[in-house]
């Protein structure tokens, strides 16, 4: 009988030697977990954000006419289309 009982006290002292262990793994795993978390969603999205707010403060407050701008668009493309010779594009003797 105590022979019994020391094989049980002998397998229950290994099983919660492994099962600490397993606890020590599983801890170590989820806090890794924890902070590439919080690293990922907060701190990169703060530093997001400040990046924007510096952006923000570097763009153009003025509000650009956009009639104006296709205008000049438009006649910078036909100038453009003027400086090609399609004759010569077409003969292949000239």
């Amino acid at each position: 009988m105590q022979d019994i009982k020391a094989t049980i006290k002998k397998i229950k002292n290994n099983y919660f030697k492994y099962l600490t262990r397993g606890y020590w793994v599983t801890s170590i795993i989820l806090f890794s977990w924890l902070a590439f978390f919080i690293y990922q969603n907060l701190y990169v999205t703060a530093s997001d954000i400040k990046v924007l707010y510096m952006l923000k403060s570097q763009v153009a407050q003025e509000m650009v006419d956009m009639e104006a701008w296709n205008k000049i668009n438009k006649e910078i493309k036909w100038k453009q289309q003027l400086l090609v010779d399609t004759t010569l594009l077409n003969n292949p003797f000239k």
